[in-house]
């Protein structure tokens, strides 16, 4: 059974901050709403970006600021109207304490290493989990295979509950095969069947090809005049190589390459190797499986 667990993390400067812009942009609301003034989602972008500015912040703690900021600034402003009013669009105060919470949440999935990589890849796994594993792949290396049956299999069997598992595509191992087995499982992707289809491709690497492509598809019904269309026009062209130069960007430069909440790993390690990374995370977050 999967348990819901929550990540233990100290709260920074910049949460104590936002914490404290929410309230005095609700103190001021009720405020001003008391005597009938009229306050916009204008002048709480303008406190919120105000305080900002006063800021001494780190490195790490600039990003998020950056990220706030940005986040307030894209509200759309509407016509004004008495703060205080219920169900007429004017800021109440739910409503300012979700504008500044959303944008923090935002800013801190931006500055997340775990999260750093995810993109919109396929994955496996709690979305929220707190062990994030990022693989940089390709169907015809041989040693992602070995990888497979080896670590992927057992790791999600005893930790799978505490993993978000992300595939990427680098298909740089034996591209001719490589780069159309990774179109056709965009493919299946695109019809919910992603890891099925990820499965027998490394299962059958020997097979790979275009006629185990569709027979593939067949295997997992899926609609095959769809997919077909689908892999002829190489519908997931840019998103291989978007997954390609972002890998690049990050020093991959073989495969299979992980990054496990932020940490790069290099090739098709040991087992052991895994289990002691993600125990070490787990650790970190207060978890004891």
């Amino acid at each position: 059974m999967v348990e819901n667990r929550q990540i233990n993390a100290a709260p920074s400067a910049l949460n104590y901050f936002v914490v404290a812009v929410t309230f005095l942009v609700v103190g001021l609301a009720i405020g001003l709403g008391a005597g009938n003034v009229l306050v916009t989602k204008q002048d709480v972008r303008e406190i919120v970006q105000s305080e900002l500015a006063t800021l001494t912040l780190t490195t790490d703690e600039h990003a998020i600021a950056a990220a706030v900021a940005a986040a307030v600034a894209a509200l759309p402003v509407p016509t004004p109207v008495p703060v205080m009013a219920a169900g007429d669009g004017g800021l109440d105060e739910a409503t300012i304490q979700r504008i500044v919470t959303d944008a923090l949440a935002q800013a801190n999935r931006q500055n997340d290493k775990r999260l750093e990589l995810v993109d919109d890849d396929p994955f496996v796994g709690d979305p929220d989990a707190p062990v994030v594993i990022v693989e940089f792949s390709a169907y015809a290396c041989p040693f992602c295979k070995r990888h497979f049956e080896q670590t992927f299999i057992p790791l999600l069997e005893n930790y799978g509950q505490y993993i978000r598992y992300v595939y990427r595509d680098f298909p740089t191992i034996n591209p001719d095969i490589s780069f159309p087995a990774a179109l056709a499982a965009n493919c299946a992707n695109e019809q919910g069947k992603f890891w099925e289809y990820h499965d027998l491709l490394f299962k059958n690497q020997s097979r790979l090809g275009r006629d185990f492509y569709f027979s593939a598809a067949e295997s997992l019904e899926l609609n095959i005049m769809e997919f077909t269309a689908c892999y002829e026009e190489q519908r997931y062209l840019d998103e291989i190589n978007a997954d390609y130069f972002d890998g690049s960007l990050h020093n991959v430069n073989g495969t299979p390459s992980f990054f496990i909440n932020g940490t790069a790993i290099s090739g098709a390690q040991p087992y052991e190797i895994f289990e002691r990374i993600v125990l070490r995370e787990l650790d970190k977050a207060g978890i004891k499986p």
